[in-house]
């Protein structure tokens, strides 16, 4: 998502401006606020700033509708600055210096090195090469992790780990060349060397967050050291600990967009070609306030935000910070902002397993699949190994253009373009078809590990939108073929305007299985090489030009479904390792239609997800399965696997994890799988709320606080259990207050052993009451009188989580009983194979 950086206000965007979608928060802190002396830490400034947060939602767009959470923030605790004014400072706490016994003063403070080129002021600079320094800056990380790794509203850290946090010791300011007086006591080895120490020490004191280092200009290039170099070299440290790459000079394009020879994927935006599959992926604005080149007409800032967003949402960014004023140049651009939430952090499918995927990031699956339409902006620079240049071809967003056979097309700029459109933000590139020498067609093919692409069991819709100069009165035709491999068509009649134009078509017999012929007269036909999924058609009447090509997956319209059980039916750790010493597990899921253990159609193949709980957190999806067909005793029938599960932290006694499984769209009876040394939920410290809500909250998290055993009788003796539940807003610790008149249906599930819940009608409805907490008034649902006595028997144990009637609910897990692992079942056979 976009994030507002340097965000002082804490500016509610979601109240203040809605048409901006969602916006997280940036703020920083230096590290003489926070570690004002040895061992002493002050983290009010941003603990204020996150409580305010709290209190504050954005909506996160998805196939199936929006998802409400607390406002993010990302944080970065700065130790060198030159900021908008380009004065120099090092915020390193004097007290490090004194301990250093350093005499290097600047601006009347103590600092590691005083930089006094001739003519300039004497600048700080901080002591990158001393080992005590070091320490303490160590120290002062380990302190800012165990602080906020935990924090749920926590949900990235930038690196500082130089001037204006990127990696450059310090910059020259004008004529005054800072950097060549550093060079003279500070050695580029010698702070690529402190570069190095400080992400090893920031993965450590963070393993729960996102991470990223803005390497984007390099080390040491003010040193005349070369950027790519410097900038692989960091990387490379970044992969095994899962940094993620960010750069902080997006333009429209960069003369060193991409790399030739020795420095090809290392330059300023392939580099995130090369890393995003494996590492997150973030950019923010080269410029702190709206700029443009200038042009006869038009909004020359909007154009440039428009073409600046677009290069950062082609290299897959997770997130994009931006300096506040630009947001309001996107929002004077239709449909900017819905677009950007849809294109950031998204992957083609949901991971199978772990493997591959970025360390942190809960990737969405994209929506959209778009093309930009354009060309490079700064030609080609060779030197004796290496070359760069401006990002060539179009922005395929995983919509490819393929050109050859049908001829070629022609790339526009904004000369080359009616006057009527320049003052559009499209004009600044386009590409038109070239009839003169066969180039009729432009061809168009869906990245093919889309999800939402290739055959259906339930047919797709999507939503097509084509951005076309409405120049001259001829037609032209956006062209697909239904699941049949028949070629249909969307004509537009043009009307001579010389403005930039949407054509837009909801279609529901369009079928992305590249059957489209990529010229005439070939035969269509599905999925052989030579084909793409659409295309568009000039028709032979006038050469047509396009800016934009989007298409967006569209909800599924589907009948209501029948109740299905789930059953997760063997959770195998690799190597056949007992819980204390396995990393990763294997699981499988059982799919049946009844309580008679009927198995679904052999062909059916919804999508079946994993979820998990970690001791006593609220659950969390986890990962899709993967079905294949599977005979046990004669008997055929779907399973879904679930790979490569990471279990490691149950390798640890005290932790343990519950596994469950549901069908989307698909009301769903399942069992719990309990993995752990001992499953057992202890009673935990009540965890108190922060506050409480304000409004009715989208989605709540149930917290099972307590299971009390009547007369305080031992679980092998007790009959009956009261059970009391406190209910949050999502991903927050606000309750809610009596006064909100607001009081929903929470509903207790059960299930025994590795059995499925026994049916919906076995759910109890608790009755809330009012806690008064030190001046806190709220709510938490009792559940009295709860029948446990099977579990007096220790080889039985129950599990219970809650729903909700009227709202979304995430629940935690409580297993109640006197061994409260699932030992290895008799797996469950099917009454018959399926058909």
């Amino acid at each position: 998502m976009l994030y507002a950086m340097y965000d002082w206000r804490n500016s509610d965007f979601h109240t203040q401006h809605p048409e901006y979608g969602p916006i997280g928060s940036h703020i920083e802190f230096t590290w003489e606020d926070v570690n004002p002396a040895p061992g002493v830490y002050d983290w009010s400034a941003y603990d204020r700033f996150l409580a305010k947060a709290r209190g504050m939602t954005v909506e996160i767009p998805g196939i199936q509708g929006n998802t409400v959470i607390s406002k993010p923030v990302q944080l970065t605790l700065m130790i060198y600055g030159a900021g908008a004014t380009g004065h120099l400072r090092d915020y390193t706490p004097e007290w490090v210096y004194q301990r250093m016994g350093s005499d290097e003063r600047a601006e009347d403070r103590l600092t590691g090195h005083a930089l006094h080129p001739n003519g300039c002021p004497v600048r700080g600079a901080p002591a990158y090469e001393d080992s005590d320094w070091r320490q303490a800056f160590a120290d002062m990380v380990r302190a800012f992790g165990e602080r906020y790794d935990q924090d749920p509203q926590v949900v990235g850290i930038w690196l500082g780990v130089g001037v204006d946090d990127e990696t450059q010791p310090t910059k020259k300011i004008g004529d005054c060349d800072y950097p060549a007086e550093l060079g003279k006591v500070v050695t580029c080895d010698e702070y690529l060397d402190f570069i190095h120490e400080a992400m090893q020490v920031y993965a450590e004191a963070f393993p729960h967050k996102p991470l990223w280092i803005q390497a984007g200009p390099g080390a040491c290039t003010a040193q005349d050291v070369a950027g790519w170099r410097t900038r692989k070299q960091i990387m490379e440290w970044a992969l095994p600990l899962g940094i993620g790459y960010k750069n902080n000079g997006l333009t429209p394009d960069k003369v060193n967009a991409v790399g030739y020879g020795n420095s090809a994927g290392w330059e300023s935006m392939d580099i995130a070609d090369r890393l995003w599959t494996r590492v997150p992926i973030a950019f923010e604005p080269a410029f702190t306030a709206p700029v443009g080149e200038s042009t006869s007409s038009g909004d020359a800032p909007v154009e440039y935000a428009y073409w600046m967003i677009h290069n950062a949402l082609a290299h897959h960014a997770d997130f994009i910070d931006v300096q506040p004023q630009w947001l309001d140049a996107l929002a004077k651009i239709p449909g900017m902002f819905d677009y950007i939430q849809r294109s950031l952090g998204v992957t083609m499918q949901l991971p199978k397993s772990a493997e591959g995927q970025p360390r942190h990031i809960a990737r969405r699956v994209a929506t959209d699949v778009w093309i930009v339409m354009r060309d490079a902006e700064y030609a080609p620079l060779h030197f004796k190994q290496t070359g760069m240049s401006g990002d060539p071809g179009d922005w395929e967003f995983f919509l490819y253009r393929r050109e050859g056979i049908s001829g070629q097309t022609v790339h526009l700029t904004r000369q080359d373009l009616p006057q009527e459109a320049w003052d559009q933000p499209y004009s600044r590139h386009a590409r038109r078809t070239d009839q003169a020498h066969d180039g009729t067609l432009i061809p168009l093919d869906v990245d093919d590990r889309w999800l939402y692409a290739g055959p259906q069991r339930v047919p797709m819709r999507y939503l097509v939108r084509v951005w076309y100069l409405d120049q001259g009165n001829d037609r032209w035709a956006f062209e697909y073929t239904n699941a049949l491999g028949e070629i249909r068509q969307r004509v537009v009649k043009k009307r001579g305007t010389n403005r930039w134009r949407m054509a837009e078509w909801t279609l529901e017999d369009m079928a992305l299985i590249n059957a489209m012929p990529i010229a005439e007269g070939i035969p269509s036909a599905m999925g052989v090489p030579g084909r793409v999924d659409v295309r568009l058609n000039s028709m032979g009447d006038g050469d047509d030009t396009f800016h934009k090509v989007l298409i967006r997956a569209l909800p599924q319209i589907v009948p209501t479904a029948t109740p299905v059980v789930a059953k997760v039916e063997i959770v195998w750790p690799h190597g056949s390792l007992p819980v204390d010493q396995a990393t990763l597990a294997n699981i499988t899921a059982y799919i049946f239609t009844d309580d008679q253990m009927s198995p679904p159609p052999c062909d059916w193949n919804p999508t079946v997800r994993l979820w998990v709980g970690e001791n006593n957190q609220p659950v969390r999806p986890l990962m899709e399965g993967q079905r294949r067909l599977f005979t046990l005793n004669g008997r055929t029938f779907p399973v879904w696997d679930f790979n490569d599960v990471d279990v490691s932290i149950a390798r640890l006694p005290k932790n343990k994890l519950y596994f469950f499984a549901t069908v989307d769209g698909i009301p769903t009876r399942h069992n719990i799988w309990a993995h752990a040394a001992d499953g057992r939920t202890f009673a935990p410290n009540v965890k108190r709320p922060t506050g409480v809500v304000v409004a009715r909250p989208d989605a709540i998290d149930a917290h099972i606080q307590i299971v009390w055993p009547h007369d305080n009788a031992p679980v092998t003796e007790a009959k009956l259990v009261n059970i009391t539940v406190l209910p949050t807003k999502q991903g927050t610790w606000l309750a809610i207050p009596p006064d909100l008149g607001w009081r929903p249906a929470l509903r207790l599930h059960w299930s025994v052993n590795a059995e499925a819940e026994p049916d919906f009608d076995h759910t109890l409805v608790g009755t809330p009451r009012v806690v008064n907490d030190n001046g806190l008034s709220y709510l938490v649902w009792d559940f009295n009188d709860v029948d446990v006595s099977l579990a007096r028997d220790p080889k039985n144990r129950y599990y219970f989580w809650v729903t909700a009637d009227d709202i979304p609910v995430t629940s935690n897990v409580w297993a109640h009983g006197a061994d409260a692992r699932t030992y290895f079942p008799q797996m469950d056979v099917p009454s018959r194979s399926c058909r």
